[in-house]
């Protein structure tokens, strides 16, 4: 638990239920990931988790970053640790070893999961494809949100086709968390070197802006997740922006598909310059600003993720119930409307409610017992 707020930039070093308070001055103004490398050069055997310049400068949807391209993405963590000058928190393991009732059956389940991973037909996409894929599937079942929810198909969205473009032009190899051998990481190349691709990213920063030059779009992701976005309300906003400003109600916005004028206002808006002070403030509070609060895509303040809910209708009660408004992991209802479950993607009876009711109830014991809720096809009830 961390109270209070410090005066001066730190980083905190966990080991042995002891706790190090260190300046960080030096690091202060890094990205995500010069900052995780700086602190692994001397804590190699270590758990970075950090701020970029988004959640330094406190803007509402910045997250925290890990790994170089995993996030704790939504809700604004980022900008918590930023508010307390928080720059990073290193954990430092005194043992690896985790004591178990009986290591014999725990071991048993962990070959067999290890199996089902590789094996069981749910978890092949996500194996050869990952979350990318969803691109095509998304396109073609047309629930791929584009152009600020105006469109449920982005136009020459075949430029950022997984299987036709990214996979066999800029896929270099496959990634995984730890221990995972399912491995639904997708890396890309960017002009940087080498980045870590998800759908959502590829959605809010590639559909609802209208980007569609595949390495233009990589190199917008990279920049977002370095500097510290929730890429899914950062894409939402700045198309919002795109939106208004092709309304006439605001001046010096890009326009649909404008590189150079979005990968510009992604770092105002980390730095809180400009138009980017605006976007800072993410959807909900520039409608109110703007008094266009009936123009603004939002659920309790929180930006959607890509699945449009005009075409799968579960996720409207995904989003209805959500304590977090448009959180699309809280009951997952797009996993469901997408495999035609519940009386098939359109449906929004009885049977559509239990089958959302079920995968909620899922995904809370998911959470508590911190399983991946990608290998649900593996997971029963029994």
């Amino acid at each position: 638990m961390i109270t209070g707020i410090s005066p001066r930039p730190v980083h905190l070093i966990i080991s042995d239920g002891k706790v190090e308070i260190r300046d960080a001055r030096e690091l202060w103004g890094l990205d995500t990931v010069e900052t995780e490398h700086a602190i692994k050069r001397e804590f190699r055997d270590s758990a970075v988790l950090t701020i970029g310049p988004a959640g330094e400068n406190r803007v509402p949807y910045a997250c925290i970053g890990h790994e170089d391209w995993r996030q704790f993405g939504r809700t604004g963590a980022g900008a918590v640790m930023g508010s307390k000058n928080v720059k990073a928190i290193t954990f430092i393991p005194v043992s690896k070893t985790v004591d178990v009732a009986d290591d014999k059956v725990y071991q048993d389940l962990v070959r067999s999961l290890g199996r089902q991973a590789v094996t069981n037909p749910g978890m092949i996409p996500y194996r050869q494809g990952g979350t990318v894929r969803l691109i095509d599937v998304g396109c073609n079942m047309g629930f791929y949100p584009s152009i600020y929810w105006t469109r449920v198909v982005m136009p020459n969205w075949e430029d950022i086709s997984w299987e036709k473009v990214l996979k066999p032009r800029y896929f270099i190899k496959n990634g995984a968390c730890l221990y995972c051998p399912v491995a639904c990481h997708k890396v890309v190349r960017s002009s940087n070197g080498e980045y870590d691709l998800e759908y959502e990213t590829v959605m809010a920063l590639g559909g609802l802006t209208g980007v569609h030059d595949p390495q233009k779009l990589i190199d917008l992701a990279e920049l977002a997740d370095r500097l510290g976005f929730d890429t899914i309300s950062l894409g939402n906003t700045i198309a919002f922006l795109t939106y208004l400003g092709e309304k006439g109600i605001i001046k010096g916005a890009p326009r649909w598909g404008d590189y150079e004028g979005i990968r510009q206002l992604i770092i105002d808006t980390a730095y809180r310059r400009g138009l980017g002070e605006l976007a800072a403030l993410g959807t909900k509070t520039i409608a109110e600003r703007l008094g266009v609060q009936d123009l603004a895509i939002h659920v309790k303040g929180l930006e959607p993720a890509g699945y449009d809910p005009r075409t799968l209708k579960g996720m409207i009660l995904n989003n209805a119930i959500s304590e977090r408004g448009a959180d699309h992991l809280w009951s997952s209802a797009y996993a469901v409307d997408i495999a035609g479950q519940g009386g098939g993607r359109f449906a929004t009876g009885e049977e559509k409610v239990r089958a959302v009711m079920d995968i909620e109830e899922r995904n809370a014991l998911y959470d508590s017992m911190l399983l991946c809720k990608f290998g649900r096809a593996m997971y029963t009830w029994r």
